[in-house]
C-alpha cells in the first residue's frame, strides 16, 4: 500500500504533541541536512536480536522531514529583448522556481548618457535615483504578462499598501521569492503604480541564474522495495514539518529478516527524482521483539520443586516481561509441614544410610494429627541403582519390635543423582490402628535414605481446604492458592524465572500447574 501525500499536508508544526489544560508538553525536533537522490537516502534500524524463535512488534516508527533553502545553479539563461529593447524575455526550458538573477552590465537608455546614451544601473540606489524600477513579469495565460515584483516597490497610495513587494536588487543580483516559471518578462519602467509603468529601453551582455532546489517525487522504499509512502512534485513544507509514519511497513520487514534467520537489520530508503538536500530527523522507533510458546505447560507438582516442562527452549537473554495464562487445580493433598522434612538442595556432603533387604523402623516424631488422614508417605533421598522398595506403617515399641497397621506398599525406584522423596500411596488403605512409625526395606537394588542426622521423612495428607498456601516460581511467590481451581489470565512472572533454563515451581500442595501461551517480550 502506498500512502500519498496529500496536496497541503503541511498542517503539522514542529511541536507535534498539543497542550494540555495546565501542561505544556512539547516536541523538539532535531533536524539534521542531508543529501537525497534517486539512490536514496537510507533510515536504518538496527534490533539487538534474541536467541529464540522470536517476532517483532512496533509499536512506533516515524521520522519528520521538511525542506530547506538548497539551490542551483542555473547557468547563463537564455533571453532576447523585443520591443525596441523594452522588453527581456528570459526563457527557462522547463518549470523552475526562479530565486535570483544576475543581470550582467546591465545598462538603461537615458539619452543624454556619454555611452551611446545608455548608463549603467547595478543597484537599487541608481535606480532609485533615476526614477526607475525593475519588473519582473509573468506570464498570465491569455498572451500577456502580469508584473508580480518591482524593485524598489512601488509606493502606498492612500489606505492601500505598496504593491509588487519582496524582492531586492543589489550588485546587478535581483533577488525574489521562490517563484515557480518557465518564462518570465523583465522590464525597467518610469512612475509609480502598474497602470502608470512606461518602459525604458535597456540592455545586457548576459543573464545568469539561481533556482531553489527542492525534492521532488520523494517517497519511501521498504527493503522489499515497496514504495509505502511518496509525495508527488516538489517537497515544499513552507518551514513546517511532515511526519512519515512507517510502522506497520516496519514490522513487516523485521519479522521477513527474524523468519530469514538474518540479523535485524533493516533500510528503508528516501528517495528523491532529483538531486537535492533536505532536513531530516532521526526515526523515532520503539517495540519490542516477543517470543510465544503456546499450548498447555503442564506440571504435576506433589510436594517438592519441579522445573517446567516447557515446549520450546528459551533464550539466554532476560526478558523485559513475561506473561502466561495461569492455571491451578488443587488436589485436596498437602504436605503436612509440622511432621515433614524438607528434600536438601544440594546432591554432595549428604549424610545418610544405604537400605538393603534388612528392614530399618523408625519412629515418627512429632507423632501425626488425626485431624488429617495419611495419604501419601515418603521418603528422601535417591537409587544409586533401581530399586523396589516396601514401606509399612505402624507402631513401633522399643527399637525392633514393629507391628504394621496395614499391608505394605512396594514402590519402583529408578536410578538417578538427584535427591527426591520417594512416595509411598497409603490413600485407599484401612489402618488396623493409628501408626506411629514406618518400616523400610529394599526388596531389590539399594536406596540412598538422607539422615540429618535422622532419616527424612515426609507426609501429605488429605485436606480439602488449601488455605491461602502460596505456589512459588524459582523461589519467588506467584500466588496465594486460596481456592481449588483458580485461572489467571495473562499473568505477570518474574523475568529472571525464564532466561535460559526452565523456571521451578514448588509448593506444599499437590496440585496440577497449567501456563498457557506463555510470552516473553524484549523491549527494543
Amino acid at each position: 500500500m502506498v500512502f500519498m501525500a496529500i496536496a497541503n499536508p503541511i498542517a503539522q508544526s514542529n511541536a507535534q504533541y498539543q497542550q494540555t489544560a495546565g501542561n505544556a508538553a512539547v516536541q523538539v525536533l532535531s533536524f539534521s541536512e542531508v543529501n537525497i537522490n534517486a539512490q536514496g537516502y537510507p533510515i536504518e534500524i538496527s534490533w539487538q536480536k534474541v536467541d529464540a524463535l522470536t517476532k517483532a512488534s512496533v509499536s512506533c516508527a516515524s521520522f519528520f522531514i521538511k525542506s530547506t533553502a538548497d539551490e542551483r545553479q542555473l547557468g547563463e539563461l537564455n533571453h532576447n529583448f523585443t520591443g525596441s529593447n523594452q522588453n527581456c524575455i528570459i526563457t527557462f526550458g522547463a518549470k523552475t522556481r526562479l530565486k535570483k538573477l544576475t543581470i550582467m552590465d546591465m545598462e538603461v537608455y537615458t539619452a543624454v548618457a556619454d555611452n551611446d546614451g545608455y548608463e549603467s544601473v547595478t543597484s537599487l540606489s541608481a535606480l532609485s535615483s533615476g526614477g526607475l524600477r525593475l519588473v519582473l513579469s509573468i506570464p498570465d495565460g491569455r498572451g500577456g504578462y502580469t508584473p508580480v515584483y518591482c524593485a524598489p516597490a512601488t509606493p502606498e497610495r492612500a489606505v492601500l499598501p505598496g504593491a509588487l513587494i519582496g524582492c531586492t536588487f543589489s550588485n546587478s543580483v535581483f533577488s525574489i521569492p521562490d517563484t515557480i516559471v518557465d518564462k518570465v518578462r523583465l522590464n525597467i519602467v518610469r512612475n509609480d503604480q502598474p497602470e502608470d509603468f512606461e518602459p525604458v529601453a535597456f540592455r545586457c551582455s548576459k543573464i545568469t541564474g539561481i533556482a531553489a532546489n527542492l525534492p521532488s517525487d520523494i517517497k519511501l522504499v521498504a527493503p522489499n522495495g515497496e514504495i509505502i509512502w511518496a509525495y508527488p512534485g516538489e517537497f515544499d513544507s513552507q518551514n513546517s514539518s511532515v511526519m512519515i509514519d512507517f510502522r506497520m511497513p516496519l514490522q513487516a520487514a523485521l519479522n521477513d529478516a527474524l523468519n530469514n534467520n538474518q540479523d535485524i537489520d533493516v533500510a528503508f530508503s528516501l528517495i528523491s527524482s532529483n538531486e537535492a538536500r533536505i532536513k531530516i530527523t532521526p526515526p523515532s522507533v520503539s517495540g519490542e521483539l516477543y517470543y510465544s510458546i503456546d499450548g498447555v505447560n503442564r506440571t504435576e507438582l506433589f510436594g517438592e520443586a519441579i522445573p517446567v516442562l516447557l515446549k520450546d527452549k528459551l533464550s539466554p537473554d532476560t526478558p523485559d516481561e513475561v506473561n502466561a495464562d495461569l492455571t491451578v487445580s488443587y488436589n485436596g493433598i498437602r504436605i503436612l509441614e509440622e511432621a515433614s522434612d524438607d528434600v536438601p538442595d544440594k546432591t554432595g556432603d549428604i549424610a545418610g544410610m544405604i537400605l538393603g533387604s534388612k528392614a530399618f523402623s523408625h519412629k515418627f516424631y512429632p507423632p501425626l494429627s488425626k485431624d488429617y488422614p495419611v495419604a501419601l508417605i515418603g521418603i528422601i533421598g535417591r537409587a544409586p541403582v533401581s530399586c523396589e522398595l516396601e514401606i509399612q506403617i505402624g507402631t513401633l515399641a522399643g527399637q525392633t519390635l514393629f507391628t504394621p497397621a496395614c499391608p505394605g506398599k512396594i514402590i519402583k525406584i529408578e536410578s538417578g543423582q538427584l535427591l527426591h522423596t520417594a512416595w509411598a500411596d497409603f490413600q485407599d488403605t484401612e489402618l488396623s490402628l493409628w501408626p506411629d512409625a514406618l518400616s523400610v526395606k529394599a526388596v531389590s537394588g539399594r536406596f540412598f535414605w538422607v539422615c540429618d542426622p535422622n532419616p527424612l521423612i515426609r507426609f501429605a495428607v488429605f485436606d480439602p481446604d488449601p488455605k491461602g498456601r502460596p505456589l512459588f516460581i524459582d523461589g519467588f511467590q506467584i500466588l496465594a492458592i486460596e481456592e481449588t481451581s483458580i485461572h489467571l489470565p495473562a499473568n505477570v512472572f518474574p523475568n529472571n524465572s525464564f532466561k535460559e533454563k526452565n523456571p521451578v515451581l514448588s509448593s506444599s500442595l499437590f496440585c496440577t500447574v497449567d501456563l498457557s501461551d506463555i510470552k516473553l517480550r524484549y523491549n527494543r
